[in-house]
């Protein structure tokens, strides 16, 4: 989906109906979901004023200046969400059930970043490096582990080019409501600060907790990290006057 101000990506995993994407090896990792996300993202972008924001700043749209919006199906986010000014990645907390672990060891085997463990109270899961993938719980042969809450991991300032960097990642997990409601906070922040021939990606910080007050509504004085981009995006810095003694 695009416009000359915006283009959205999502992988194959990502249905573009009402109807729960369909299983089949074409999308063999892609998590549960309901929805067209993408059109969704589209219509919040028309609604903040995006396109005609752009269309009046800039007499010819090009590419890079395009709001790049990415989607994917699974934590394997083959289509690039963390190089992406605002980037979707569907993900899973997976629950427990421990009365029913027989300690056979699948979700251990299953998890590709050994974020799994048995205990003899049953599976233990760290939040810290689980990606929320569901692998170990699509291997469970007797739902010790389900799948548990579905939702979106929110990321923002990514980019490529000649200083690329990868978009700093929320904490949590996002219904597709909430997913929306950010991209219209970034995009706000967006059209308040962006001025000719600035990425987006340069004006966002670099820390976690700086831009959740920015994606959540709340922005505040750009701190440290705002300044965090290549020397070339960065704000010219006075050297201090000296004073006579």
């Amino acid at each position: 989906m695009s416009d000359p101000s915006f283009r959205i990506t999502a992988c194959r995993g990502i249905p573009a109906t009402a109807e729960p994407a369909p299983e089949g090896p074409a999308r063999p990792h892609a998590l549960a979901m309901r929805g067209d996300t993408s059109a969704l993202l589209a219509r919040t972008l028309h609604d903040a004023g995006w396109p005609d924001f752009l269309a009046a700043r800039e007499h010819t749209v090009r590419h890079h200046q395009a709001l790049k919006i990415v989607l994917a199906g699974c934590p394997n986010a083959c289509s690039g969400p963390q190089i992406a000014d605002f980037g979707l990645i569907r993900a899973c907390r997976p629950a427990r059930e421990p009365d029913r672990c027989t300690g056979c060891g699948a979700c251990v085997a299953a998890c590709p970043e050994q974020a799994v463990t048995l205990s003899p109270k049953g599976p233990v899961i760290d939040r810290k490096i689980c990606l929320g993938c569901g692998l170990c719980a699509r291997a469970c042969p007797h739902d010790a582990l389900t799948p548990g809450r579905m939702g979106w991991r929110v990321m923002a300032g990514g980019r490529l080019g000649r200083h690329p960097a990868l978009a700093v990642e929320l904490p949590g997990l996002f219904t597709d409501a909430e997913a929306a409601d950010l991209l219209a906070s970034l995009v706000a922040f967006a059209m308040a600060r962006l001025s000719p021939g600035t990425r987006l990606a340069a004006l966002l910080p670099r820390d976690q907790a700086a831009l959740g007050r920015i994606l959540r509504g709340t922005p505040t004085a750009p701190s440290s990290g705002a300044s965090s981009g290549p020397p070339s995006e960065r704000p010219e810095r006075r050297a201090p006057r000296k004073h006579r003694t």
